[in-house]
């Protein structure tokens, strides 16, 4: 045992360990080693300007089937499917959505449930099973009030209280895991497992009309249908007007990035938060795991090494509406952004499960090549993401004011003035980045609420003026927001796994 535990406890060190020797490098590396450390930069940067042009290019491409899928008729589509071999018929489907939640007010989780009661299928089709925890007993006496007033629209309504045992962490994972457990007995006595499908959703997520007649109409036809998982982009901007400005632009950068993330469904696309896959493949793999954080990454990993190649997350060119999180007031909803990057950042949790996982596969040689390869393929891209979360928001800023040091302390040398002009230069086109975020984020955002959009006269325009003054200075200090909220908590996260000091679930309030 005791071999077992400095095994784990080394592979959840290397992360961190890599993360603190490449923040530090300028201290070390611009002085032992200046030319080399030079070089280094000009490869970091340089991998930084072309993944910023991929993104935009991918963004608008993204953004353009996503408008594309809203002009198809998906039901349409399905009725005219013809039933051959391997096509499934869609009116037999059953749609289970697993809604975890703990003290969430109702009117949050009613707002999903309404977006469900919308959908252009046939809503009989859909079962709703709510998963609440005993030590948030309000959420038990929500989950009755919404069966009693929803109940009517669906195939079936189900409750599980979920109570926390030993071994356990209090979060999605573990209540979706007892939930999981209590359906598979309805299921096994009432439907069939082939028909059967999932939708693992937030507490928050807000899903289009169309949402899951696109996902039978995909499902149906997919030869690989109980290994794969279908998912969106997801967008944090449904409480856009009442979030402190920095908040606004912060998750527009997020829902920003997610969008073109989708595309790259063959080698780095995850699913996260929200997604449907088969009920089959939940059984398999023994459903969400009750101590892990980032139980989204997770499944898939599970499903990767057991399906190998054929585990895929395929793009449903769509958008799931989302909340930021909300404090109260500026310091509260820093504090509370900042935990929840902290959280998402956790995710790096699985490098152990995965090295360890990667090498019995590489090591086992009924396993074929091709599979060996896939896997390779996808792992290493999400934890070289992981990697370079901390990197990318502090180490950049960091060596930019090393340059300038160097510069200065080497005025006669050609290369560090040449490789301060090449910065300079590069990052130029984060500008040319941030105006594309502004613009994804007015195509993105809600429409104004009628405390704005019913002004009349001079106090109209003064409040239109002071909006567009004070977003335009925010989308400036936005290289600061990523650095004070997304650089800073994922290096905590990468601090906190390398030293043992587990953060475990934490919720993010909504209201």
């Amino acid at each position: 045992m005791k071999s077992k535990f400095n095994s784990q406890r080394l592979l959840e060190a290397i992360p961190g360990i890599i993360t603190w020797i490449v923040l530090t490098s300028p201290l070390w590396a611009g002085i032992l080693l200046p030319k080399a450390y030079g070089v280094f930069i000009i490869l970091i940067v340089s991998y930084w300007v072309m993944k910023g042009i991929r993104f935009l290019v991918l963004f608008f491409y993204s953004y353009y089937r996503i408008n594309q899928a809203k002009r198809i008729d998906w039901l349409k589509k399905l009725d005219e499917i013809k039933l051959e071999d391997g096509i499934l018929d869609y009116k037999k489907l059953k749609f289970i959505v697993l809604l975890p939640f703990a003290s969430e007010p109702k009117n949050v989780i009613e707002s999903v449930i309404v977006s469900l009661k919308n959908q252009n299928i046939d809503t009989k089709q859909i079962l709703i099973l709510l998963a609440t925890e005993a030590r948030f007993p309000q959420g038990f006496e929500v989950a009755n009030d919404l069966k009693r007033e929803y109940e009517k629209y669906f195939g079936g309504f189900f409750i599980n209280v979920h109570t926390l045992v030993e071994g356990e962490i209090a979060g999605k994972g573990s209540n979706a895991n007892a939930a999981a457990k209590y359906m598979q007995g309805i299921i096994d006595e009432n439907y069939d497992i082939e028909y059967t499908t999932i939708l693992y959703t937030d507490s928050d997520s807000i899903y289009i009309p169309f949402a899951f007649s696109y996902f039978a109409y995909l499902f149906v036809q997919d030869k690989n249908r109980y290994s794969k998982f279908w998912s969106g982009a997801m967008n944090y901007m449904q409480n856009f007007w009442d979030l402190p400005f920095f908040s606004r632009i912060l998750n527009s950068a997020f829902s920003f990035y997610n969008i073109p993330n989708i595309v790259l469904s063959e080698t780095r696309f995850i699913q996260i938060s929200s997604f449907f896959f088969s009920w089959k493949l939940f059984e398999e793999i023994g459903y969400s795991d009750c101590d892990i954080i980032s139980d989204d990454y997770h499944i898939f990993y599970k499903a990767l090494f057991k399906h190998f190649e054929k585990t895929k997350t395929e793009a449903m060119y769509m958008i799931i509406g989302s909340d930021a999180c909300e404090g109260v007031g500026i310091q509260d909803t820093f504090k509370k952004q900042f935990r929840q990057i902290e959280r998402w950042s956790w995710g790096i949790e699985d490098f152990p499960y995965c090295v360890r996982n990667t090498v019995a596969t590489l090591k086992n040689r009924n396993i074929s090549i091709k599979s060996k390869l896939y896997i390779l393929l996808r792992v290493i891209p999400p934890f070289w993401n992981h990697q370079m979360w901390p990197i990318s928001g502090i180490f950049i800023g960091i060596s930019i004011l090393a340059i300038s040091i160097f510069t200065v302390t080497n005025s006669t040398s050609t290369f560090w003035l040449n490789l301060s002009n090449f910065v300079t230069i590069s990052f130029s086109f984060a500008t040319l980045t941030i105006i594309i975020n502004l613009i994804a984020s007015l195509l993105l955002r809600p429409n104004m609420p009628m405390r704005y959009t019913n002004l009349k006269g001079a106090k109209k325009y003064y409040e239109y003026g002071k909006l567009f003054i004070l977003e335009l200075l925010n989308w400036y200090l936005l290289p600061y927001y990523i650095f004070l909220l997304s650089g800073l908590p994922s290096l905590f996260s990468h601090t906190r796994l390398m030293l043992g000091k587990y953060i475990g679930f934490r919720l993010t309030e909504k209201k």
